[in-house]
């Protein structure tokens, strides 16, 4: 009964383990990790190591259950004849050092059960020890990548901010350039309305003038022609 229990739990155990390696490989194949990933060809040496183990273990738990039955059979055999018949001196000292035998035998092999029990029980240790080291060197690197984001995204937005605030400042520079050309502009304009009616003035007194002379001229022109007659 403890061999089998022993069985049902290493059997759990290699099941537990090979649902680790499993989602480890996926994890592995969707997030490649460079120089920090862990062999998995070791991880699956390991696995079929301790499939090996627990055949082997397996088939001894068979030949030790096969024994026993053997033993028991014998046993039984011994019981009934001396039971029924006299007892044969040297045929019982056969049987019970065959008997003997038998559970020399059947200690070494629980011997050899515990020892390949302690070994699986250390690899199995190993292999944890692996997937343990791979998912915190996993975390480690996952949350190092998001570090990694969120700094590149804070960046950015800096990045974003100051595009923003030039952009601001360089709008404002702008607008000022354009509302001091527009006050150039409009004093260009008021000079030259200034300078048209100035022109406008100059050219109706220039008018008068030449009007007022040529008055002169033609009333002289007439004084001249009657002081002739």
């Amino acid at each position: 009964m403890c061999t089998e229990f022993s069985d049902v739990s290493y059997v759990k155990e290699l099941k537990k383990v090979t649902s680790d390696l499993i989602k480890t490989k996926v994890t592995c194949q969707q997030y490649k990790m460079g120089e920090e990933n862990i062999n998995l060809t070791i991880k699956e040496q390991k696995f079929q190591e301790l499939q090996e183990r627990l055949k082997m273990e397996l088939e001894l738990n068979k030949k030790i259950n096969e024994e026993i039955t053997h033993i028991q059979k014998e046993k039984q055999a011994s019981n009934h004849k001396i039971f029924w018949k006299p007892v044969n001196i040297l045929k019982t000292n056969t049987i019970w050092e065959a008997i003997i035998n038998s559970f020399q035998q059947l200690q070494q092999l629980l011997q050899q059960q515990a020892q390949a029990n302690a070994e699986m029980e250390a690899e199995l240790k190993v292999l944890k020890e692996i997937i343990r080291i791979y998912i915190c060197v996993y975390i480690y690197t996952l949350e190092r990548d998001n570090e990694l984001q969120r700094e590149k995204v804070k960046e950015n937005e800096e990045k974003f901010l100051n595009l923003q605030n030039e952009h601001e400042k360089a709008l404002g520079t702008w607008k000022k350039h354009v509302e001091e050309l527009n006050g150039e502009i409009n004093e260009i304009k008021n000079e030259l309305s200034s300078f048209k009616e100035t022109h406008t003035k100059l050219q109706e007194h220039y008018d008068k003038l030449c009007d007022q002379k040529k008055f002169e001229e033609d009333k002289k022109f007439q004084e001249d022609i009657n002081y002739s007659l």
